[in-house]
């Protein structure tokens, strides 16, 4: 259970993280900002508030989710010895923020799929997807949509590395002996 609001708890920040910065990458906000009330896309408020609230909700499913493959791992790591390198803050935050992207792609595909937001030219991959000439690009598109969040992720998941990486470090060793270095001489 304190796994469990650990992780939620930093999903949360990783979340808000990556809603803040998913605002800065041209997406609705952006265009909210730019051009104002309606347009092609609909509301853009209602769209760029979506959008920001998925990045949010990724982070609070992704964290307990991440946290919970860790723990599996841990598990069937069993009795070994782990020599915990510095890179592995950065790797463990970036997989968790990646994670995250993928979720809230997937959130916003099945938004535009269940009509929850207005279909759009620009924004909403679905009309490429029924106007296809060739078997293999609908499946391209998509990929594409859930790409979209990914660079945003990996960018949240850099940055929050120093801060996030220390707890998911914690866990990903936790329950293992740590390595002990040994010098010669002494």
């Amino acid at each position: 259970m304190n796994y469990t609001l650990r992780f939620i708890g930093l999903g949360a920040l990783y979340g808000f993280a990556f809603a803040l910065v998913k605002a800065l990458f041209p997406e609705p906000f952006i265009l909210f900002v730019l051009k104002g009330g309606q347009s092609s896309e609909g509301n853009l408020a209602f769209v760029s508030i979506f959008y920001i609230t998925a990045g949010f909700v990724a982070g609070l499913i992704a964290g307990p989710l991440f946290g919970g493959l860790l723990r599996l791992r841990r598990s069937r790591a069993g009795d070994s010895y782990v020599e915990p390198r510095p890179t592995m803050r950065i790797i463990l935050s970036l997989l968790l923020a990646l994670l995250m992207g993928l979720i809230s792609g997937l959130i916003i595909l099945g938004a535009y799929y269940t009509g929850v937001l207005p279909p759009g030219k620009i924004l909403d991959p679905f009309p490429s997807v029924r106007n296809v000439l060739f078997p293999i690009e609908p499946s391209l598109v998509v990929i594409w949509a859930i790409a979209r969040d990914l660079l945003p992720a990996g960018f949240t998941g850099l940055l929050l590395a120093p801060i996030g990486g220390g707890p998911l470090l914690r866990l990903y060793a936790a329950g293992r002996h740590l390595a002990q270095k040994h010098y010669e001489g002494f």
